[in-house]
């Protein structure tokens, strides 16, 4: 395990808080990843 997430249900995020008595800021951290550009002519598509 990674201790990573990709998503959290917004019901789920108000229960923690509201038990830690803490605001959604204070328990959750984003971090940015970096995300290769892709020219417009490397770009592959799909013949439907």
């Amino acid at each position: 395990m990674n201790n990573e997430t990709s998503g959290i249900h917004f019901d789920t995020l108000e229960k923690m808080c509201e038990i830690l008595d803490c605001e959604p800021g204070d328990i959750i951290v984003r971090k940015k990843t970096v995300r290769k550009k892709v020219k417009k002519d490397e770009q592959i598509t799909e013949a439907i």
